[in-house]
């Protein structure tokens, strides 16, 4: 994951939501983790800043810690 992580993030700099400097790769829609077949789904990826990763985070059904 930190090696695509890299990769996605030099490719696609810019936050989706705020246009901040990205920092994080967000999955759009929750996964359960690696197994989850929407993992590695590049289509289920998008940038985000720390900040709107987090406020993501935050508001998704479970929040922190699901």
């Amino acid at each position: 994951w930190r090696r695509y992580r890299r990769w996605y993030l030099r490719r696609h700099p810019v936050c989706a939501c705020c246009g901040r400097p990205s920092e994080e790769v967000d999955h759009i829609e929750a996964v359960d983790g690696p197994d989850d077949p929407r993992f590695w789904e590049p289509a289920n990826h998008q940038p985000l800043c720390h900040r709107c990763h987090s406020r993501k985070t935050a508001t998704e059904e479970g929040g922190f810690g699901r």
